[in-house]
């Protein structure tokens, strides 16, 4: 493979793609405000490891100023975050209209290469759809017209289904709460919510017209068995995963509250199943998008590794919904990004590609390479196929920082890797 080179003016160009290959789960919990450290306060935290620090870590409750550092295969410096925050541009009204985070590329030596935003691997999307009755009950405006927090979720993600760049995806659904045939009892079961409704399938006219007909047959009723929701959903998504590891596999949680009903109704436990499912082989990450007050469920988010995104009841609610959907899909925390076309009459040299990370601060990090999947327990990202490359592959200590952030990869300068 030819190396190419550019003049330094010319080199400066930044291709900004917009992404919608991801999967989503929703759940939307409702009911009580409180749970286990809903008002706690927060504390920074992270590590570093190579030869820099990385930005400040992320932290549950609200509350306090954080500091830390992080960087796993990096080579940055970066400030400390703030308690209990979450990343402005995924909070509040008129998240459609908000720009995504955008940073500098790093001087390599003196080489200034080409950057280009990743666009992430087209995803398998199961979607966990609470139908609980707060969601019928709250509208997102005081207009009089104004939709219901189930009538935005559903309008967006019908709009979502129906985009053309979603036949590129595989996408499957589910809702809760379900109740048990015959006795009409609540299920509490996981097994009873890991039977989806609508199986992933990719999206053809077909699959998107069972999903639309599904949603459409659903109606706020019944309170939030939050936990066995989400668990009986990442349990079939890990089984989907474990029979279709071509591409990555993704559970989508969205709540307007906290879970209230069977025997478990704390974050603590969802959590945990994050963590669990988002640290195995092979992944299942879990994002949550929330309706309403419910910051707290980003530490579900952050548990696996992921990103969280809140909508506010406010008149823009179908459109800052839409927007989060797709903000899930382009997402960083996916971990596996198409090595990207050279430019006109160019070639891809491997040994000159690089991996940029830059946080919801702006500050960008270089993420080392390595040789391969048995390389990763420091961090750093390779490739699937060393010498005819086609993927790029972040490995899961740094992966999971990548939440709020973008994902840039730069052509042209030596790969900075880790040694």
């Amino acid at each position: 493979m030819r190396i190419f080179h550019r003049r330094s003016s010319q080199l400066r160009q930044r291709f900004t793609t917009s992404l919608l290959a991801t999967a989503l789960a929703f759940g939307v919990a409702c009911g009580s405000d409180k749970d286990d450290g809903a008002n706690g306060g927060g504390t920074g935290n992270g590590s570093g490891n190579g030869n820099a620090t990385g930005s400040g870590g992320t932290n549950d409750g609200s509350g306090g100023d954080g500091t830390g550092t992080g960087s796993t295969g990096g080579m940055s410096s970066g400030t400390g975050g703030s308690g209990g925050s979450t990343n402005p541009n995924n909070t509040a009204c008129g998240l459609a209209s908000r720009p995504g985070t955008t940073g500098s590329t790093p001087d390599f030596e003196g080489c200034t290469g080409i950057s280009v935003e990743a666009e992430a691997v087209a995803a398998d999307i199961f979607i966990l759809l609470d139908r609980s009755t707060s969601m019928g009950d709250h509208r997102v405006s005081s207009e009089e017209d104004a939709p219901t927090r189930w009538e935005a979720i559903t309008g967006a993600l019908a709009e979502f289904i129906s985009a053309p760049e979603t036949a590129n995806l595989r996408v499957g659904l589910q809702y809760f709460p379900r109740f048990e045939t015959g006795s009409g009892a609540l299920e509490c079961s996981s097994d009873g919510y890991a039977a989806p409704a609508v199986p992933i399938d990719r999206v053809t006219e077909e699959h998107r017209d069972a999903l639309l007909a599904e949603i459409d047959s659903l109606y706020p009723h019944g309170l939030t068995p939050a936990v066995p929701a989400v668990a009986g959903a990442l349990q079939y998504a890990k089984e989907w995963a474990e029979e279709h590891q071509d591409r990555p596999t993704v559970l989508v949680w969205a709540a307007d509250g906290f879970p209230t009903e069977c025997d478990d109704t704390s974050i603590s436990t969802l959590e945990d199943l994050a963590e669990e499912y988002g640290n195995g082989t092979p992944r299942v990450a879990t994002f949550v998008v929330g309706l309403g007050p419910v910051a707290n469920l980003k530490r579900v988010a952050d548990a696996g590794g992921t990103e969280a995104f809140f909508v506010s009841d406010c008149p823009t609610a179908v459109e800052d919904l839409l927007a989060a959907l797709k903000r899930v899909s382009s997402s960083p925390t996916l971990c596996e990004f198409e090595v990207p076309d050279p430019p006109d009459g160019e070639f891809i040299d491997p040994d000159k590609v690089n991996v940029t990370f830059t946080t919801s601060t702006g500050a960008t990090e270089v993420v080392r390479k390595v040789p391969d999947a048995d390389s990763c327990s420091g961090g750093g990202w390779y490739f699937d196929d060393p010498d005819e490359p086609t993927t790029i592959r972040i490995c899961p200590a740094s992966c999971g920082r990548f939440g709020g952030g973008s994902i840039d990869i730069v052509l042209g300068c030596e790969t900075i890797s880790l040694q």
